[in-house]
């Protein structure tokens, strides 16, 4: 199975971001548990983990760490660190989405939107923000982090980095 990690540097500390392959939906939960387990030098697994139904993330409140994964058709993503908590999204590029960043998006964010030659790859690189901050931050999806501009790379004290593909 093809993967690739990154360290990133953050101001809040490092964050691993591992991406690989799964066949569609299945199986990504065992590789993402391997995957922590190496990184933490003990065996984690589904019963280490919390899942609130209030919350848009997963909690391993016994582990020394904090996660978060997205997928999107084959491909997972999974981000931790043992200094932040950290927040992920994954999107695979689809075209026209203006009439989806008018209605959710800030003002500030549709000017800019429909200032640039590059619509498309930048409406996905706020969209993944917005989700990853909401993974992260937590929050009203829908009344509060859609309509707060992800324009910086600090929003409320969450530092946002882009990831290449």
């Amino acid at each position: 199975m093809e993967m690739k990690s990154t360290k990133i540097l953050t101001p809040c500390g490092d964050v691993f971001v591992t991406v690989f392959r799964t066949e569609g939906r299945r199986g990504h939960r065992e590789r993402i548990f391997e995957i922590l387990s190496a990184a933490c030098g003990k065996k984690v697994s589904q019963a280490d983990m919390v899942v609130n139904p209030d919350s848009p993330r997963p909690f391993f409140p016994e582990q020394d760490f904090d996660a978060n994964w997205t997928h999107s058709g084959d491909v997972c993503a999974l981000a931790y660190s043992f200094d932040a908590m950290v927040g992920l999204d994954l999107e695979f590029f689809r075209k026209n989405r203006q009439s989806l960043a008018e209605r959710f998006f800030s003002e500030e964010e549709v000017s800019y939107l429909l200032g640039t030659q590059h619509f498309d790859s930048e409406f996905f690189r706020l969209w993944c923000r917005k989700e990853a901050y909401y993974k992260c931050h937590g929050g009203d999806f829908f009344a509060g982090t859609l309509r707060c501009s992800m324009l910086s790379d600090v929003v409320d004290g969450v530092h946002l980095v882009d990831l290449d593909a």
